[in-house]
């Protein structure tokens, strides 16, 4: 089973640039709630899951893109933050607790099928949205999950949003370009 301190270890960079201590246990919880739903048992089997399945990953890991989502993202408000005064204010903690959770719904609903390849579950709900919900992350972070999971349709539900997605976006963009594959839209989650 994967623990508070598995996850605790694996994010701590990132974790440890929020404030608030309560938002980050918070984050931390809705982690291991997030591989228990879907049934992940060990930091290794976490590891090996693909940040996509709808274009190759280039062995891209859903834990490096988060790390780097969660970096970019950071930096982008910060850049904003520091070079445009008049720039609305940026609530820090929302940008960075939600790009660490932006994509918790992959952890519920990727799994390895009979032939070792990833495969996403029928699901007509959004589970990380739901397991954001359950362990009471704050509306803020869970319109960040809810627009990823909606395919970033629509209008962001906050400022933070458009900082995660823009980060996020980085790392998919870059492996779609990279590969002649086409994208299988079915699988964009």
């Amino acid at each position: 089973m994967i623990t508070d301190q598995d996850i605790e270890t694996t994010f701590g960079a990132q974790l440890s640039k929020i404030i608030d201590p309560v938002l980050r246990k918070k984050i931390v919880e809705t982690w291991v709630e997030a591989c228990k739903e879907g049934n992940k048992k060990d930091i290794r089997e976490l590891e090996k899951l693909p940040f996509t399945i709808a274009t190759n990953a280039n062995g891209i890991g859903l834990i490096q893109h988060v790390k780097a989502a969660t970096e970019g993202a950071f930096a982008l408000a910060k850049i904003q933050k520091e070079n445009i005064p008049e720039f609305p204010d940026i609530q820090m903690d929302i940008v960075i607790a939600g790009a660490l959770v932006n994509d918790i719904n992959k952890v519920i609903v990727f799994e390895l099928n009979d032939n070792g390849k990833y495969i996403k579950k029928d699901s007509s709900t959004f589970p990380g949205v739901e397991v954001t919900r359950k362990t009471g992350l704050p509306n803020s972070i869970v319109k960040i999950v809810e627009y990823e999971c909606n395919g970033c349709k629509g209008r962001p539900g906050n400022l933070e949003t458009i900082f995660v997605e823009h980060a996020d976006f980085i790392t998919f963009d870059s492996m779609a370009y990279l590969n002649t594959s086409s994208i299988d839209p079915k699988n964009i989650v």
